[in-house]
């Protein structure tokens, strides 16, 4: 009889220990559901239709190559009457909704200010020749198939953005959480044309 209640026992407190572990794997779930989930968008600088601006990037992409990389390509087209020899591109970091407004070329609201959190440009990167209505593909990701539509592909030993690059908009010691949702907006900085003429840009 002692044997049998013991038994009875012992098969209760392990039922209430596992329903304890559920109910706190539950709200363990719950909380972290709660907690923010901040990121960043990649959105490139869309080109004004009345714009004179020789080249537009087109898009930005990421993939799993190389290690560390937020954006890894970047597809541009030329628009310019004059051959294109090399490019530069530039971003800036900012807090998502005001990052959309600039890459849509849409007005700031009332105190928003647009701070940029981080910054920076590639290398200037060769492109042969580029000429008007060409696209090119700018890429470090050595295993990309060329996109359709693209006519030449540019590889390049580095990731347009890293996660070095963006390492201010990081918390520690949680390296991988950002501290508020970002978007990174992509231009063009810099162009060389074949006749050794220069153009300048920035997100306005």
């Amino acid at each position: 009889m002692n044997f049998q209640v013991k038994r009875a026992t012992l098969a209760l407190l392990v039922f209430l220990t596992l329903f304890a572990q559920s109910s706190i794997g539950q709200e363990l779930a719950r909380d972290a559901s709660k907690q923010p989930r901040n990121g960043i968008t990649i959105l490139v600088y869309a080109r004004p239709q009345d714009s004179h601006d020789p080249i537009e990037v087109k898009m930005v992409s990421n993939s799993s190559a190389p290690k560390g990389s937020v954006i890894v390509l970047a597809t541009i087209e030329s628009f310019s009457a004059k051959p294109v020899a090399a490019v530069r591109l530039g971003w800036n970091a900012y807090k998502e909704s005001e990052g959309m407004k600039k890459a849509l070329l849409r007005p700031l609201a009332a105190g928003e200010d647009a701070e940029v959190f981080a910054s920076g440009t590639t290398p200037l990167i060769p492109v042969e020749v580029l000429a008007e209505k060409e696209i090119c593909e700018i890429t470090a990701d050595s295993s990309r198939r060329q996109t359709a539509g693209a006519t030449k592909t540019v590889l390049v030993n580095q990731a347009i953005v890293s996660m070095d690059n963006i390492k201010s908009l990081r918390g520690e010691p949680m390296v991988h959480v950002f501290n508020d949702d970002y978007a990174i907006v992509v231009y063009v900085s810099e162009i060389r044309f074949v006749d050794g003429t220069e153009w300048k840009g920035t997100i306005k």
